[in-house]
């Protein structure tokens, strides 16, 4: 008789029968795998530091580093090429002209009020007969009235030149004289009075030397050709060289001319062998003295300038007959010759100033501009 089999337990034949028998009418949940995870990298071993977001970062870094690099030496590049080539870079040009007229005007003479000898009336008829169209009566000392010798079709400015043992001075915009004992005094009532001082026959003794008229304030300017001196006194008449010194050591003057005749006629008149004429808007007495302060004006023995202008990198003079024109820089250097009635001069940005001498052959006949002034 074989053994008689025991039954299994209860619990374990249930496990069993949920184990092989699925139970009806109920979904089975799908497995869930555990997941698996990447051991820790053992410490100083450096994986974590090359791992790939890591070094995507760093690339990306990189690279803005680069071009930022790149931008920087294009942007340094063009403002050096802006600077140098460029108008309206960090380069200057300090010029007194504008885009106004020139009108012709006299700015010396002497009459009978002073050492002259003809009447302020007269030489106003003189003048406007020669086609001038303002005139200022210069007469020693003595401050004639503009009222005095006035003329249709001429506007006259008071003037006068102002004469001391230390020197003259032509003063324009003033209606009375001081007695002063030093050139800086001689030029602060001329300025307190709203005038314009000009040094007279700065060559002619007494006039103060290079040296003293170095630690002047304020004057407006000096006399760099006198007529009746050109005719008397030849070596003493045309102070452009002195001018030039004087702009060199970085005054800002203005050079004038006059005829300072001393005759409305005859073979002794030098009336009409200059001209000064000043850039306005329009006539007025006040406005010429405003342009002869302010430098916007150009001298003439003959040439007549047409126009002086510039577009921040080219100078240009435009004349009506002369036949060659001087670009003048510091020290008196001639910068460029131009053949013809026009000149071009391209800066350099070194000249620290540019001031042109037109010349007329046969006669000899010149034209001055003022200095424009250079600031690199």
């Amino acid at each position: 008789m074989p053994p008689r089999k025991l039954p299994a337990p209860r619990s374990t034949a249930r496990a069993a029968a949920k184990k092989k028998v699925p139970a009806v009418g109920r979904k089975q949940a799908p497995a869930v795998a555990e997941p698996i995870r990447a051991a820790a990298p053992p410490p100083g071993s450096g994986a974590g530091l090359l791992s790939d977001d890591n070094i995507g970062r760093l690339v990306f870094f990189l690279a803005m580093i680069l071009l930022g690099a790149v931008l920087g030496v294009i942007y340094l590049n063009h403002q050096s090429q802006s600077t140098t080539n460029s108008p309206g870079g960090h380069h200057t040009l300090d010029s007194p002209y504008a885009a106004q007229p020139f009108f012709r005007g006299a700015a010396q003479a002497q009459s009978g009020l002073g050492a002259g000898h003809s009447t302020a009336r007269n030489l106003s008829f003189a003048y406007l007969g020669h086609g001038y169209q303002w005139f200022s009566l210069t007469d020693v000392n003595t401050p004639t009235p503009a009222k005095q010798y006035e003329t249709a079709g001429l506007v006259t400015v008071t003037g006068q030149q102002v004469q001391y043992p230390f020197g003259s001075f032509l003063a324009y915009g003033v209606d009375r004289f001081l007695v002063v004992d030093t050139a800086q005094k001689a030029i602060d009532w001329i300025h307190a009075d709203a005038g314009a001082a000009f040094l007279a026959a700065p060559l002619v003794p007494p006039a103060p030397d290079f040296k003293s008229l170095r630690v002047l304030k304020g004057l407006d300017g000096v006399q760099i050709y006198n007529a009746r001196l050109a005719r008397d006194q030849s070596a003493l008449a045309d102070a452009t060289a002195l001018w030039d010194r004087l702009l060199t050591s970085g005054d800002r003057l203005w050079g004038l001319v006059g005829d300072d005749t001393l005759d409305s006629s005859g073979p002794l008149s030098t009336l009409g062998k200059t001209s000064v004429d000043v850039q306005a808007p329009t006539m007025t007495a006040v406005l010429v003295e405003a342009a002869l302060k302010q430098g916007a004006f150009v001298d003439s023995t003959g040439v007549r300038v047409l126009g002086v202008s510039d577009d921040n990198e080219t100078i240009t003079v435009v004349t009506t007959d002369a036949t060659e024109i001087k670009f003048i820089g510091a020290g008196g250097k001639v910068l460029q010759v131009s053949h013809g009635s026009r000149g071009d001069y391209h800066l350099r940005w070194n000249e620290g100033y540019v001031r042109a001498e037109a010349t007329r052959a046969g006669d000899g006949a010149r034209a001055w501009t003022q200095p424009i002034f250079v600031h690199p």
